[in-house]
């Protein structure tokens, strides 16, 4: 637990203008609303957004805490552990599209979960999240060119947050537990993947002699010991899968909105400040999606 005296300056300087809501991490209280001090019995406060709006109801909390009640509950020799409070941020969340997810305003984020399918146009998301502000169209020309900027920039990050998560659950996860972007195109192949590759392919050891121009007894060899020249295993998953592996894929990271598309083979959406492949003049998020691409 974090000392009650130790509290973050920017809560330490909150000046009494009843523009406070706290919440606490752990239950479900709202007896603190529109207070202008923060309590001394709370503890771990920290200020996770500024107030906007008059009504109470345009906004989540503006600091989050632990209450009293939850202070006397985890401090039991008894109770769980109650991990790092929500506003620390792990490893994993320590990237770029975490960072500005975060900044999206509650209520467009709201609107966009709610409403929004991930097929959508970008364009249509945004002309929703307008029609559905105080005034629709109004409130945004009313807007500072800045602010309204920020709420275009919100509604297709959150959008596009939506989409990335959709072929995340369709896909089984493969990108979140790094299974494909970790995944480098092979300058070696093993006996069991050549085999396996020839069975895959309904390729006979007599087959595969003759593509490669080589006995039979090479190949059966092949078979047990693998493959370790590159070029060897270009040529021999070539001749396996009877279409040109290619060249290696290129690692590039997109610059701008015109080089946005999505994977050529599993479909994941790739957006400005991704990391993806160009491989054979096409697009991938992966290596192994190129590999699978070219049915190896």
């Amino acid at each position: 637990m974090n000392d009650k005296t130790s509290l973050p300056s920017e809560i330490a300087d909150t000046k009494g203008n009843g523009t406070i809501r706290l919440g606490c991490v752990h239950c479900d209280r709202r007896d603190q609303e529109g207070i202008s001090m923060l309590p001394e019995s709370w503890e771990s406060i920290a200020s996770v957004q500024e107030w906007v709006g008059t009504q109470c109801d345009l906004v989540t909390e503006t600091h989050l805490g632990i209450c009293p009640q939850c202070i006397e509950v985890f401090e039991r020799s008894d109770a769980p552990d109650p991990g790092p409070p929500p506003w620390e941020q792990t490893e994993d969340e320590k990237n770029p599209d975490y960072q500005r997810l975060l900044k999206v305003h509650p209520i467009v984020s709201q609107i966009v979960n709610r409403d929004c399918h991930v097929g959508s146009e970008a364009k249509s998301v945004v002309q929703h999240v307008v029609a559905k502000l105080r005034n629709g169209a109004g409130t945004l020309r009313a807007m500072t060119p800045a602010d309204r900027r920020k709420l275009i920039d919100d509604c297709i990050v959150q959008h596009r947050h939506n989409w990335k998560e959709y072929v995340e659950v369709m896909s089984g996860f493969t990108h979140t537990t790094g299974s494909q972007a970790g995944a480098e195109l092979p300058s070696s192949l093993t006996g069991k993947k050549v085999t396996s590759l020839m069975r895959k392919h309904k390729m006979t050891i007599e087959q595969l002699a003759f593509r490669l121009g080589t006995s039979m007894k090479r190949v059966r060899q092949i078979r047990e010991s693998g493959l370790t020249d590159p070029l060897a295993v270009r040529d021999w998953i070539q001749a396996i899968i009877g279409v040109d592996p290619g060249p290696i894929p290129e690692k590039f990271r997109i610059a701008n909105r015109q080089e946005e598309g999505s994977c050529c083979f599993c479909g994941y959406p790739l957006f400005v400040d991704d990391e993806a492949f160009d491989y054979v003049g096409e697009m991938f998020c992966s290596t192994t999606c190129a590999q699978k691409s070219r049915g190896w």
